[in-house]
């Protein structure tokens, strides 16, 4: 099996600049309704990842903050709908990474290295994220976003060149 780790912030939404979002309807966790933001700039490249992924049987866990409000099943599904792919009846998101309450350094890496472990049959990863918070071991495996861009067009070369 071969993952992407994804965050959100600085990733599928530029940081800060709100006239580029677009909201997207979401339900938590407890069944509250929230607005999940996008950028409008990031959409094309985004679906492009998604379609990519989806081909060449890649999918996604959050390792974004994101997690603790919303579970993977709903972001699937909000995805799927947002994109145009709710005729796909696999998911795209599969899991979320454990949250680790803790202040040390390269803690998103950490959970991650524990979601490795519980998984075993996970035969390559990615992270795409927007801060290094990982591990030395995991360095090789990470896309690092402008968090002030977003995931871009230089961010999808990288993900097909890595899954090459």
């Amino acid at each position: 099996m071969r993952i992407i780790f994804l965050d959100f912030d600085g990733v599928i939404n530029n940081c800060g600049k709100y006239d580029d979002y677009v909201f997207y309807p979401i339900k938590d966790k407890k069944g509250n309704s929230h607005n999940l933001p996008i950028s409008a700039s990031n959409i094309l490249y985004l679906k492009e990842l998604f379609e990519y992924c989806f081909k060449n049987n890649i999918n996604f866990v959050l390792s974004t903050s994101w997690r603790e409000l919303l579970s993977h099943e709903e972001i699937d599904k909000a995805f799927k709908n947002f994109f145009g792919f709710s005729y796909l009846s696999s998911p795209l998101f599969i899991g979320e990474t454990p949250c680790i309450y803790a202040f040390e350094e390269a803690i998103r890496g950490k959970e991650i290295e524990l979601y490795l472990k519980e998984i075993e049959l996970v035969e390559d990863y990615l992270i795409i994220d927007d801060n290094f918070d990982f591990l030395e071991k995991q360095k090789s495996h990470v896309i690092l976003t402008n968090p002030e861009k977003g995931f871009s067009e230089k961010e999808l070369r990288k993900v097909k060149k890595y899954f090459l």
